[in-house]
């Protein structure tokens, strides 16, 4: 099996190439976001059927069943629980990051309208991501790892590696975040440090996951994959051209 250490390169070189197509997509020069009471109920009542559909589908995930130490230990993977709470925190910082980016180059009613999408957005991303890992019940690499505690092996968020949810959620909020700095046409300069700054954040959030041995390459990039898709799907319904 190829080492965990091996994929890092290839990880940070496919987030590199999501980030570097997501800039260089054509601006639609929009001047805000355009809501529709229809829409918007629609979206806001579809979101609380389908949390009300995951909560069953929660809770009929089961723990893993008994793993025997030799397959455990034989996986090249290592569980840091310190690793996984930098992501904690890196993720606690992009929630902060986004209302202060986005208040602090627009007006009060743009910015309110900006925050609405993604926050929409973020909704969408959480559901949907949920839904996925509670399907899939894919073991965490922490689960093959010798040093895991038993507790946490045969805990049933072990078995919720894909997508990640980590991964989703940042490239959400860089995603919705970029977007609506465009559509309002900050000033390119600032957008582009703020946009980079958010994926920057976005990117290390994913490699941190996969060292923390939470989550497999594929994981991350599925969660970052799915998040920019959610985010770009929801800032095109909105968009005024």
């Amino acid at each position: 099996m190829v080492q965990i250490n091996f994929r890092i390169p290839f990880l940070t070189h496919s987030i590199h190439i999501l980030f570097v197509a997501l800039l260089q997509t054509p601006s639609v020069h929009a001047q805000r976001y355009h809501f529709q009471p229809a829409r918007e109920w629609a979206i806001g009542g579809i979101g609380l059927v389908h949390a009300g559909v995951n909560i069953p589908i929660a809770r009929s995930t089961q723990p893993l069943p008994q793993i025997s130490p030799a397959p455990r230990h034989s996986l090249n993977y290592t569980y840091r629980p310190q690793v996984a709470h930098w992501s904690d925190g890196l993720i606690a910082a992009g929630a902060i990051m986004i209302p202060a980016a986005v208040f602090s180059n627009m007006d009060v009613k743009a910015g309110t309208q900006a925050m609405a999408v993604c926050a929409q957005s973020m909704l969408m991303n959480l559901n949907i991501t949920k839904t996925l890992k509670h399907s899939i019940r894919r073991p965490r690499p922490l689960v093959f790892a010798s040093g895991t505690p038993p507790d946490l092996v045969y805990a049933t968020d072990a078995r919720l590696s894909f997508p990640s949810g980590h991964a989703s959620t940042a490239f959400c909020m860089a995603t919705s975040l970029s977007l609506a700095l465009r559509t309002y046409e900050v000033n390119p300069s600032t957008r582009h440090w703020i946009t980079g700054g958010a994926f920057a954040l976005a990117g290390t959030t994913a490699v941190l996951r996969v060292v923390a041995g939470k989550h497999y390459p594929g994981d991350v990039l599925a969660g970052a994959a799915l998040g920019t898709g959610i985010a770009l799907l929801n800032h095109y319904l909105h968009v005024q051209r």
